[in-house]
């Protein structure tokens, strides 16, 4: 009966072991899987966050474009107006007043066809931001969501 008892209770003592075993197996599975989903959520909030960014430097870049375009016209008309002031001008002074305006009209037909590329563009960048800004929410909260998991599955283990 000593023995019998013996024997059931090392048997049990391997089952029991075993089943620990298998536990841990599994947590530190868990673990992984977490660890990796992270990871992954982590590049993917680095990726949006390097896209905003992009995107944010092409806004400013155009912006940069259009103020120099607003101050080439304004020396256009400084000038033209320095020639229309005086009393008197001469033909060579008209003809260069003719040709100053005909160059303002085509940067100002420039800059209107700018203006409208840039408003589209405007329009596209503020979708882009607003859907990266949602998706940068997604990723804190599943960033958020994988972190507290992980740190439960370590308490457990």
């Amino acid at each position: 009966m000593l023995a019998a008892g013996f024997l059931g209770t090392w048997g049990y003592l391997l089952w029991n072991n075993n089943k620990q075993e298998q536990v841990q197996t599994q947590q530190q599975a868990q673990i992984s899987k977490v660890t990796d989903e992270k990871g992954q959520l982590q590049k993917n909030f680095d990726d949006a966050l390097v896209r905003l960014d992009s995107l944010t430097g092409t806004n400013n870049k155009l912006t940069a474009q259009m103020n120099e375009g607003n101050t080439e016209i304004s020396k256009l008309k400084g000038r033209i107006r320095d020639i229309l002031k005086k009393e008197h001008i001469t033909e060579a002074e008209k003809k260069k007043a003719e040709d100053l305006i005909k160059e303002l009209n085509d940067k100002i037909g420039n800059l209107e066809q700018q203006v409208a590329q840039l408003t589209q563009d405007n329009q596209q960048l503020t979708q882009d931001k607003q859907n990266l800004t949602q998706d940068k929410e997604k990723l804190t909260n599943d960033l958020t969501t994988t972190t507290a998991a992980k740190q439960d599955l370590g308490k457990e283990g």
